[in-house]
């Protein structure tokens, strides 16, 4: 163990529950105390998520604070065996602040917690690692497009709103993921440590696979806890995980990635930039040789020179998948190492290209811009009828609100 805190209040309301051989035991104020297994459903699922993927919770007790509105300072706070969360009482359950901070403070438990990494020296190690899991927890247990807000048809994402965060600062680019927590400029701490580390990592996850990124986490935590691991340590045992599974695959090592993510402060933005079809005039005709006359009909179906071209607007290059789709709805994958800042793929007589879509499985979750990953010739308009009828809901809805007035 290495901190210690206390809690006391004679308005505490104690309820408790035993889950995994865990006796985990619930502080409240009286006008929280229903708010106890919405509070026991998170850590249940953070409890079996945290020792599937890093290993067991060694101690026999965890316990909630849930402190009363004029103790918020208290709030979302993590130490050994003893954590804290939020709720305010106008807050509706389709407003999971509470699960997420507990969720996040569990994993604290792990992060830094047992690994004990320095967090003012590396808050990425700390913070970045945590909010990642904290992500991943919350949009498995809600649904990735509803885990922090489902609420009166509005609905975002725990990874989404990493996303908001960071790409929402007003300079992005004003510090790496290296300096101390008190070098940070102007406020950048917290979006650079915990969002951009978030996004970086769901990079990862996206490059090396969910499955090789958990080996990586699970590999990192068993052979560093509780020694006080620092930043090359883990990228040592990511190298290490990544080519015993993947040999050159990659590289020789993951630290271009490292020098881009953690160590850079450029950006990522690869667009969809156009595509063209141009049609192949075929000869047609009589034509006479030395011998004989040949009579060269016109081809039956048109023939087309396609074209799709890919650029990089920012700095940042990974590897990059491509998905073509022509019109009679056959679909080419391609792949290109993201390097150059403008990439053309050409066709010949395989029909026009209808649409074409850059990292299709989001595999690059720090692209700051999924808008223009995509084009196509013919607009989709289904995402338009979807928000156009959501309007006329709202809207009628509005209206026979304020008909009850007259």
């Amino acid at each position: 163990v290495i901190d210690f805190t206390w809690a006391a209040s004679p308005y505490f309301r104690e309820i408790e529950e035993t889950y995994d051989g865990i006796q985990i035991r619930m502080l409240a104020y009286p006008y929280h105390e229903h708010l106890a297994e919405r509070y026991f459903r998170a850590i249940r699922f953070a409890i079996d998520f945290c020792h599937s993927h890093f290993g067991d919770y060694p101690y026999p007790t965890l316990t909630v604070i849930d402190p009363p509105f004029h103790g918020m300072f208290s709030s979302a706070m993590e130490y050994p065996t003893l954590i804290s969360t939020a709720n305010l009482c106008f807050l509706p359950e389709g407003v999971k602040t509470s699960e997420l901070l507990l969720v996040h403070e569990f994993v604290h438990q792990y992060f830094m917690q047992m690994v004990a990494s320095n967090e003012q020296e590396e808050p990425w190690l700390d913070e970045g690692i945590t909010n990642y899991y904290e992500a991943r927890i919350m949009d498995e247990l809600f649904g990735s497009q509803s885990s922090t807000v489902d609420w009166l048809g509005f609905r975002f994402g725990n990874m989404e709103s990493n996303r908001a965060d960071f790409f929402g600062m007003n300079n992005p680019k004003i510090s790496d993921n290296s300096p101390f927590s008190w070098q940070f400029p102007e406020g950048s701490g917290h979006p650079i440590s915990y969002n951009k580390t978030t996004l970086w990592l769901r990079t990862l996850q996206g490059l090396v696979g969910t499955e090789t990124l958990d080996e990586i986490m699970h590999a990192y935590f068993q052979r560093w806890k509780f020694r006080h691991p620092c930043g090359p340590d883990f990228i040592a045992v990511a190298n290490e995980v990544v080519h015993a599974k993947y040999g050159n695959r990659f590289g020789q090592n993951l630290d271009w990635f490292f020098d881009q993510v953690l160590y850079g402060t450029e950006l990522c933005d690869y667009a969809l930039a156009s595509i063209s079809n141009t049609p192949i005039s075929a000869p047609a005709g009589i034509f006479e040789d030395t011998e004989d006359c040949i009579r060269q009909e016109a081809a039956a179906a048109p023939q087309y020179r396609s074209s799709v071209i890919v650029h990089r607007l920012e700095g940042l290059c990974f590897p990059v998948d491509i998905r073509v789709v022509f019109e009679d709805g056959q679909t080419l994958a391609e792949h290109w190492d993201g390097k150059e800042r403008s990439r053309e793929f050409a066709y010949e007589g395989k029909g026009k290209v209808v649409a074409a879509e850059v990292d299709p499985e989001r595999k690059i979750y720090l692209d700051k811009n999924f808008i223009n990953n995509s084009r196509a010739l013919q607009p989709q308009k289904a995402g338009r009828r979807k928000y156009f009828v959501q309007f006329l809901f709202w809207m009628q809805n509005t209206m026979q609100s304020l008909s009850m007035l007259v």
